[in-house]
């Protein structure tokens, strides 16, 4: 199970795939995968359809998919109709946000100080002819 926060001005219904599914501001639970996602009628919202793939969420880290109000409404006749805010993408997957948290922005690796290991220490063994001559002896 994945999970969805839709996101709008108003309080209105959620259509996932053309069915209700619950209210904007709440979390959703749909299945993983690609999603249609709308706010019904009236279409005073943009953008007027979502698309999705929804994966790699949880609960408490929701998908936000973000619809704003329509400006022709508020505009007066042959202004462009926008989005009042765009959308927020999803969190990109875990292994790509810990890639990224790696690499500090200005820091190269040259400039990072490193522990450098300590050396080897040698036992003090018999010499491959020191055996040898030892066996011979018995």
């Amino acid at each position: 199970m994945e999970f969805v926060r839709v996101t709008f001005p108003e309080v209105r219904g959620v259509q996932v795939d053309g069915a209700p599914q619950g209210t904007t501001g709440q979390i959703i639970g749909v299945q993983r995968g690609h999603h249609d996602f709308d706010l019904g009628v009236p279409p005073d919202y943009v953008p007027p359809t979502v698309h999705a793939l929804v994966a790699k969420t949880t609960q408490t880290e929701p998908m936000v998919i973000a619809f704003a109000l329509a400006l022709a409404a508020a505009a007066p006749s042959g202004a462009p109709v926008g989005m009042v805010a765009p959308s927020r993408a999803a969190k990109p997957p875990r292994k790509a946000r810990r890639k990224a948290k790696g690499k500090k922005a200005g820091k190269s690796a040259a400039s990072k100080k490193t522990k450098k290991p300590a050396p080897k220490k040698r036992v003090a063994t018999k010499s491959r002819k020191a055996v040898r001559s030892s066996k011979g002896k018995k």
